[in-house]
């Protein structure tokens, strides 16, 4: 299946079955948890945590690296995100998953 049929059948189906849910998050999110995973496309926070939309606010980059904090005029993405999610959004927990099989790990150890 295609990305576009993919996103035709969740029209049809998906957002059907969550139309309420969905209904209530246009307003505004109120995830409970930060997950930081990597990017990796075998890594899905919603799957494998049994999570609903608006439950998750996910930051994911190579390896799930959370950079050490520090003050700066530019703003980075993932601590950006890290802030957002604890001044902003309020969450109660904070997950960094790390994965076997991991490219970004093999490649910090044997570049």
């Amino acid at each position: 299946m295609s990305i576009i049929e993919g996103a035709i059948r969740f029209m049809h189906t998906g957002f059907n079955e969550h139309k309420e849910l969905f209904n209530e998050l246009k307003q505004t999110q109120n995830p409970h948890t930060l997950f930081i995973g990597c990017s990796d496309s075998r890594v899905v926070p919603t799957l494998i945590t049994q999570t609903l939309p608006g439950e998750l606010f996910v930051v994911r980059n190579m390896a799930n690296i959370v950079p050490k904090y520090r003050l700066k005029d530019e703003f980075l993405a993932t601590t950006s995100a890290i802030d957002y999610a604890i001044i902003a959004l309020n969450v109660e927990n904070i997950v960094v998953c790390g994965h076997s099989n991991c490219g970004g790990c093999e490649a910090i150890w044997h570049p």
